[in-house]
């Protein structure tokens, strides 16, 4: 395997491939049984062309005198459309998995907030500020068809990580600050990826340290044709921190990381 951005220091949001395949399996195994109807018939994730990831962090990252919005962080709702039909649902897809985007801002105190403005990039489609924009209605009805909806199916172990304040629930939602995007920012055209793959995925029971069985997400650099790329970060300088058996997004819940979150709206 050719190692690729050999200049280029290793990126901490890094996993390994058996990591990667242990949540995958975790998912399949347990939420994926359960969501089986809601899953696009591609897999348990959502493609997107990688010109329209990067034109997504770039435009929600850029200061506002730039045209942006100057957020640091991005939230990533869990979501279903609504029926067939209804405002903002692509054709064929209603009552299927999806993502809200939400920019957010940290405010000091190590939360990252909302800024209020939702995205949502349909399948096959692309990225545009204006045409990508969905309602705060629209963003709080799908989260909220995820959470009612599947909530109810996708039991929980009752322990602290996994109360939201109000009740014991799988994950609503990922926060994901700038400093560990930025990194995949740059790596998708470092590694000359043609698309980006947003798998879900889950913490396995033994991995000590994260939320035990609860879902999360990986971000899959792809080639044109949907096949995963092979990375290898070997023969690259190491960061500060050694990237190994860890995840950079923030699970809500816990609650830590779901007070700065703003769907379903009250």
């Amino acid at each position: 395997m050719a190692c690729k951005c050999s200049k280029v220091e290793q990126p901490t949001i890094y996993i390994n491939d058996d990591i990667s395949r242990t949540r995958k399996k975790q998912f399949l195994d347990n939420q994926g049984m359960k969501m089986v109807d809601m899953l696009n018939e591609d897999g348990p994730y959502l493609y997107f062309q990688a010109n329209d990831i990067l034109a997504l962090w770039s435009y929600i990252s850029s200061s506002d005198t730039n045209g942006g919005l100057g957020a640091d962080a991005l939230r990533i709702y869990f979501a279903i459309y609504d029926d067939n039909g209804s405002p903002s649902v692509p054709d064929g897809y209603g009552n299927k998995f999806t993502f809200v985007f939400a920019p957010a801002l940290s405010d000091g105190t190590k939360t990252e907030v909302d800024l209020g403005i939702y995205f949502s990039i349909p399948p096959g489609g692309s990225f545009n500020p204006g045409r990508s924009k969905i309602s705060a209605q629209a963003a709080s009805r799908w989260v909220t068809n995820w959470q009612e909806w599947m909530f109810r199916n996708l039991p929980v172990d009752e322990v602290d990580g996994n109360f939201d304040g109000t009740r014991y629930c799988d994950t609503k939602s990922m926060i994901y600050t700038w400093k560990f995007l930025g990194q995949l920012y740059r790596e998708i055209p470092c590694q000359e990826a043609e698309g980006v793959k947003i798998s879900l995925a889950a913490y396995p029971d033994e991995q000590g340290g994260d939320p035990a069985k609860r879902l999360t997400t990986q971000f899959i650099l792809t080639d044109g044709n949907q096949n995963d790329l092979p990375i290898d970060i070997t023969c690259r300088p190491k960061p500060f921190r050694n990237p190994e058996d860890f995840d950079t997004g923030n699970p809500c819940p816990p609650a830590t990381g779901c007070s700065g979150s703003s769907l379903p709206l009250p």
